[in-house]
């Protein structure tokens, strides 16, 4: 068991980022080092011809060796627990401005189009808003009177957010302020235009 243990560590260390995929790798390799640490102790243990402790005794290392398998276990499955949480995040956030564009253009929902997963429904709905924006906005056009866009990224996600509302108010949008701005993803981007669509969303108040 020892064996792969220090391998194991070294290209985990080496591939440590904060996103979903270098968490798991931080909390897998935070396991996989405690497993090796205690096999190296019973290893220890065996060549000093040290007394074995029964089993079930206090100093017994079950206990800590159940906690080095379980961050394994976890760490091997938090890529897809995460990824699944930020895909109905994402679905929760998006649903608004997902459903009034759907409305206009329905026919950017493909007939045979079926996710089988959360996070695919996740990427076909933001692939859905995109497209139902540049049909709104003539199918791509560069337009004249939209002007360049907002050099903010929050600005032009207000411009956009308002215009998907609104597409025949004050405000011009065409398909230099729909591409998502350099260093945004495509999720990051429909996410912030749907923030910003919900936040402009008028509040109605009972009497």
């Amino acid at each position: 068991m020892s064996g792969p243990a220090p391998p194991t560590v070294v290209t985990g260390l080496r591939n440590l980022d904060w996103t979903a995929l270098g968490r798991g790798i931080a909390i897998y390799t935070t396991g996989t080092a405690f497993v090796a640490v205690l096999a190296l102790l019973q290893i220890r243990q065996a060549l000093i011809d040290a007394p074995r402790t029964a089993p079930g005794h206090a100093t017994w290392a079950w206990p800590a060796w159940e906690i080095a398998s379980l961050l394994v276990a976890f760490g091997a499955v938090w890529i897809v627990v995460e990824l699944w949480v930020r895909a109905r995040v994402l679905l929760r956030r998006i649903q608004p401005l997902h459903r009034t564009m759907i409305d206009q253009f329905p026919e950017v929902i493909a007939h045979e189009q079926t996710s089988s997963s959360t996070q695919l429904k996740a990427s076909d709905q933001v692939a859905q808003i995109m497209d139902a924006l540049y049909l709104q906005s003539g199918g791509g056009l560069e337009l004249i009177a939209a002007g360049p866009p907002p050099s903010s990224p929050a600005e032009r996600a207000d411009r956009v957010a308002e215009w998907a509302r609104n597409p025949l108010g004050e405000v011009v949008v065409d398909a230099r302020s729909i591409a998502p701005p350099e260093g945004i993803s495509l999720r990051g981007w429909v996410r912030t235009i749907a923030r910003a669509y919900e936040a402009s969303t008028p509040v109605h108040v009972r009497n």
